[in-house]
C-alpha cells in the first residue's frame, strides 16, 4: 500500500504529508488574514483587463495542475497494482504536493489582486475561496 506512516525512504508517508497539509492550510489563513488587514492606500487602480486577466490565469491553472494532479494519481494506483511500489510512492508523493501548491498559489492570487487593490471586492474573495477549497479536497488519501 502507499505510504501509511512512519519513516519511508522512498517517498512522503501519509502522516507526513497529512502534516504537510497542514502546514499549507495554515499559510493560506495566514496570507488571506493578512490580505484582509492591510490598509487601502490611494492609489490607481489596475486596469481591467489585468484584473480580468489574473482572473483567467487563476481558471487555467486549476484546470491544468487538477488534470496533473490526477494524472499522477492514476498512474500512482496502476504503479501500484504492479508491484511498483517505489515508483508508486514517488508519484503519489508528487501528486500530493502539487495538489497543496496549487491551492495555495490561488490564494496568492488573490493575495495581489488585494495588494494591487482591485475591484471587485468578489473576485478576491472567490480566489481565496477557491484555493482553500482546493486545500480541502485535496486532503490525503491512501489509494483505495
Amino acid at each position: 500500500m502507499i505510504p501509511g506512516s512512519g519513516a519511508n525512504p522512498n517517498g512522503i508517508s501519509l502522516q507526513t504529508a497529512r502534516l504537510m497539509w497542514i502546514a499549507f492550510l495554515c499559510s493560506a489563513c495566514v496570507i488571506i488574514t493578512v490580505a484582509h488587514r492591510q490598509k487601502t492606500h490611494p492609489a490607481p487602480l489596475p486596469a481591467a483587463s489585468f484584473v480580468w486577466g489574473i482572473a483567467a490565469v487563476g481558471a487555467v491553472d486549476i484546470v491544468v495542475m487538477g488534470m496533473i494532479r490526477r494524472s499522477q494519481l492514476v498512474k500512482a494506483d496502476d504503479l501500484n497494482k504492479r508491484g511498483e511500489t517505489e515508483a508508486s510512492q514517488k508519484r503519489w508523493a508528487s501528486a500530493q504536493l502539487l495538489g497543496f501548491a496549487e491551492g495555495e498559489s490561488i490564494v496568492l492570487f488573490g493575495f495581489v489582486l488585494s495588494m494591487m487593490g482591485a475591484r471587485p471586492e468578489w473576485l478576491r474573495t472567490a480566489f481565496y475561496d477557491a484555493g482553500l477549497l482546493l486545500l480541502v479536497a485535496c486532503w490525503p488519501q491512501p489509494p483505495q
